[in-house]
């Protein structure tokens, strides 16, 4: 039997990690675009996987920006 706590804190632990992810992307991200001229004629790979992440992280931004607006009108917290 676990703790009444430790699922919260499991939770939350994942919501950081997720975020910790998001940050890096975007961090990358604006790498890319600040070396968008130097590698024009390289060709450029994109594997299934990081779409799907990349796909994943949307969607998950989608739902946090969902709930916050539900949040703003409602006064309430959600979880879906």
């Amino acid at each position: 039997m676990q703790s009444k706590y430790i699922g919260n804190l499991l939770k939350a632990a994942e919501q950081r990690k997720r975020d910790m992810e998001r940050r890096i992307e975007k961090t990358v991200q604006k790498e890319r675009e600040a070396e968008k001229g130097l590698f024009d004629d390289k060709e450029a790979f994109v594997t299934d996987a990081y779409r799907r992440k990349m796909e994943q992280i949307r969607q998950e931004e989608e739902r946090e920006r969902k709930q916050e607006e539900l949040e703003g009108i409602s006064g309430l917290n959600f979880c879906f």
